[in-house]
């Protein structure tokens, strides 16, 4: 994923923290 793309998904809780 992209830098922004990966940070939405770690800041959202509906995914939660994503692994790199």
């Amino acid at each position: 994923l992209l830098v922004a793309q990966n940070t939405y998904l770690m800041n959202t809780t509906e995914f939660g923290p994503v692994p790199d």
